[in-house]
């Protein structure tokens, strides 16, 4: 591997650190697929 996961990159206006992202996962708390009170905060 060439290490290219771990290396800065630019998203947007955000800078991250390494390439390795994550969806958000307020889905999984959902009630019958659809958004709650819990998924506003």
């Amino acid at each position: 591997m060439n290490g290219t996961l771990f290396t800065p990159t630019q998203l947007g206006s955000l800078s991250l650190k390494n390439r390795i992202v994550m969806a958000p996962l307020t889905r999984s708390r959902a009630i019958g697929n659809l958004p709650n009170a819990l998924m506003e905060q």
